[in-house]
């Protein structure tokens, strides 16, 4: 069959279509028959060569906390050290309060200690994907120690479980008046790899079963979000401790403040601190 023809019609449906307003998208791709925007960095990472560390100080000084049983952390990580050697991403001098630190298998351990350096809480990500190098890395974990303990991993968006979770009745050395720090060795390696929107909460705590909760952290494409000013978006009250490079102006020196509300003045006490050469 003939298709009818319209005449004027067509003519006059095409010059409305060309009169619509364009939209411009940048970087698509179709995923599933619809395109998917490419989201532009919010963070820059920082790179911790080996020799680089960074400490608080006045010496000696507690942050602005309390002691407590529960906490949340989340960091953006890509490893350039070679598996089979500790290495320290935060701490303190005494081995009292929280600290971060990777394993010789890659294992990323979370930890609390009470005033006399005995662990209060351990929570241990898996190793495998944390020893890829070049590759960046979401960890984000919720422990809570109040009641029934519980300690939760999201690796990359996907929850891990309890991942060699342990704890006893101990509380958690938060306020430890002892110099904190940022990569230095604490009796390991120096911390080496790329860091980006370090988080620590102190006396805070989020059910990461809840979907809802990891978005709050890492959007849906596997990208750092906006955590707010200072860090208080996820659950309404600003964290202890949280260091950020805003993209696309920050530069490496916007990690030294400490956004959050544990205060203190940071510094690179060792080696040189630079941008990482690849957004998270």
């Amino acid at each position: 069959m003939r298709r009818q023809r319209h005449g004027n019609g067509d003519r006059e449906i095409l010059m409305l279509l060309k009169s619509l307003p364009k939209k411009k998208f940048y970087g698509m791709s179709a995923v599933g028959g619809k395109a998917a925007a490419v989201v532009a960095a919010f963070a820059k990472g920082v790179n911790f060569n080996g020799a680089t560390y960074i400490a608080s100080s006045p010496a000696d000084t507690a942050l602005t906390t309390t002691d407590g049983k529960r906490w949340i952390c989340s960091l953006w990580f890509r490893a350039t050290i070679a598996p089979g050697e500790w290495s320290t991403l935060f701490g303190n001098s005494t081995g009292r309060g929280f600290s971060i630190s990777k394993s010789p298998d890659g294992s990323i351990y979370f930890a609390g200690a009470d005033s006399a350096a005995d662990n209060a809480l351990t929570v241990i990500a898996s190793a495998a994907p944390i020893v890829d190098t070049a590759v960046w890395h979401h960890l984000l974990v919720a422990a809570d120690n109040t009641s029934t303990p519980v300690g939760r991993v999201v690796l990359d968006g996907v929850l891990q479980g309890t991942n060699g979770f342990a704890y006893n009745a101990l509380n958690v050395n938060f306020a430890a008046a002892n110099t904190k720090t940022i990569g230095a060795n604490m009796g390991y390696s120096f911390g080496t790899g790329d860091v980006a929107e370090l988080y620590i909460a102190h006396n805070q705590y989020l059910d990461l079963t809840v979907s809802a909760n990891v978005l709050k952290f890492r959007s849906v494409s596997g990208h750092p979000v906006d955590l707010g000013t200072s860090g208080a978006t996820p659950t309404g009250t600003a964290p202890t401790c949280y260091f950020s490079v805003r993209a696309p102006s920050g530069v490496h020196n916007d990690f030294l403040t400490n956004r959050g509300t544990g205060g203190l003045t940071w510094a690179v006490a060792g080696g040189t601190l630079g941008l990482a050469t690849v957004d998270p």
